[in-house]
């Protein structure tokens, strides 16, 4: 992630008057997706969609040398219930093979909010947990697919030898 230096000094600093929020996209491949800015007090229109203001508060996952799949964690507080019936329906079906819902997070300033600071971060919903009355907590995953080992013993001048033929033009 990389933010500009002018909002990087905004966020560290002990006092400020840009109030940074979250946008978060939840997609269940029904057309029908929900969507929350992280703010108490109003909802937000950014590109023409309506955020809905909703408390969430999101957990990045630790720093480790694992290789592959990642989580994260996001606690949306009282959260519709339309929203807890589709994360039961989701859990019901979640079987190896079928399609994941996607949630996307952006982050935006109160100052414009229709600039995208940065983001869109993509992941799959890989669970959903019940907290009590009016509390959800999602599990985002997210391939980690920089620390992937490049298969260099795919790509051998054996096994592929038009990709380390050196001067031939393909045309």
């Amino acid at each position: 992630m990389s933010l500009p230096p002018d909002v990087l000094r905004q966020l560290i600093s002990s006092s400020s008057e840009t109030v940074f929020m979250f946008l978060l996209d939840l997609d269940f491949g029904n057309g029908l997706p929900s969507r929350y800015v992280n703010n108490t007090h109003e909802n937000e229109t950014v590109d023409g969609q309506e955020y809905e203001a909703r408390s969430f508060a999101i957990q990045l996952p630790m720093e480790s040398d694992r290789e592959g799949e990642q989580t994260m964690r996001v606690e949306i507080d009282d959260t519709p219930g339309d929203l807890i019936i589709r994360m039961r329906t989701f859990s019901i079906n979640n079987i190896e093979g079928i399609d994941r819902p996607r949630a996307t997070i952006r982050l935006i300033a109160d100052i414009s909010p229709e600039n995208v600071i940065t983001g869109p971060w993509t992941f799959s919903i890989g669970g959903c947990q019940n907290n009590g009355p009016g509390s959800l907590v999602l599990t985002l995953v997210f391939q980690d697919f920089l620390n992937l080992p490049f298969p260099k013993i795919l790509f051998t001048p054996s096994n592929f030898p038009a990709v380390f033929q050196q001067g031939q033009v393909i045309q």
